[in-house]
């Protein structure tokens, strides 16, 4: 039987928006990130909500591995 790899990931979610006046917001809290996306897409009109994972063991903790986008309100502006 072959071996399983088994990857271990600190999942976090990123919230941001293009607007000066909104920093970038990373939590654990998933109901917080979302909270937060719909408050910064009825400010600006546009936010995006991402889950973000990174490994936990090995030499690459701080890198991000994956990232999906779990919320998209309004357009990317240019």
């Amino acid at each position: 039987m072959a071996a399983t790899a088994f990857h271990y990931y600190k999942v976090l979610y990123h919230v941001f928006t293009h607007s000066a006046y909104a920093p970038d917001e990373w939590t654990e809290d998933y109901n917080k990130a979302e909270e937060t996306c719909k408050l910064y897409a009825d400010t600006h009109g546009y936010a995006r909500l991402y889950e973000e994972r990174y490994p936990t063991r090995g030499h690459y903790e701080d890198a991000q591995c994956e990232e999906d986008c779990l919320v998209a309100v309004g357009e990317c502006p240019s």
